[in-house]
């Protein structure tokens, strides 16, 4: 499942990855995108704001989890 912001952002990956890794996941940042792993789940972070996680297939349980996300990245926007 991907959340794509409505409006365009940039983000600074090496910051995302900090804090991600603050919160507990096991991340990792490329130049290009942040990949992060917790328990069952895969974040991708892309430097536009874009964010895909996998296995998530409900939108009711999707949306909850992006807002929260974009919440916890917001420190790193540029």
């Amino acid at each position: 499942m991907a959340a794509i912001p409505l409006e365009v952002h940039r983000y600074d990956l090496s910051v995302v990855q900090r804090i991600l890794t603050k919160e507990g996941w096991e991340a990792d940042d490329d130049d290009f995108v942040v990949v992060a792993k917790k328990e069952d789940m895969d974040l991708t972070v892309y430097r536009t704001g874009r964010v895909m996680v996998f296995p998530m297939k409900d939108k009711k349980q999707a949306r909850p989890f992006f807002e929260a996300v974009f919440t916890i990245i917001a420190p790193a926007m540029v």
